[in-house]
Formats: structure tokens, sequence, C-alpha cells
């Protein structure tokens, strides 16, 4: 088998805004919530989730931040706990 699959559905991008020229930044990396709060489910780490999305840490940390309003810790605790 080779390396990389090119098919791989997890590392789905959202565009970046555009002023016509250049794009503003990278790409988004779009993390479905209900697979993440499976992930959480799972008990999967932040580590094994970033790299389910292709992705670092600190940005599960602020998706997390932005999507929940709290840190992974606060919501993989209750998802764990299934409070989400």
């Amino acid at each position: 088998m080779s390396g990389k699959n090119t098919t791989d559905k997890k590392a789905k991008t959202v565009p970046a805004k555009s002023n016509g020229k250049h794009p503003e930044g990278r790409p988004r990396i779009a993390i479905d919530e209900a697979e993440f709060e499976k992930l959480c489910g799972l008990q999967c780490t932040k580590e094994e989730i970033a790299g389910w999305y292709h992705c670092s840490e600190d940005t599960i940390e602020n998706w997390c931040n932005k999507t929940y309003g709290e840190s992974f810790s606060a919501v993989f605790a209750k998802k764990r706990a299934g409070k989400l």
C-alpha cells in the first residue's frame, strides 16, 4: 500500500475569505461537531483528535473555545460523562 490515501475525507477545509487577489491566510479546518463529540466519547486524547483532523492541538483547543466557549478539557470531561 502507498503512503497517503487521496480520497481521505477527514482533511476537509473551508475556503479562506478572499479580497479577490490573495486569500487571507490558510483555509480553515472543517471540524464536524458530531464527529468530534463521538471521538471524545471514545476517550480520544487531544493529540489523537488533532491527528484525526490533520491539524495541531492548538487548533483543537481554539475550535473548542470558539464552538463551546470552553477549553478542550472541559468539553472532554462533559462529553465523557455524557452531558453534551
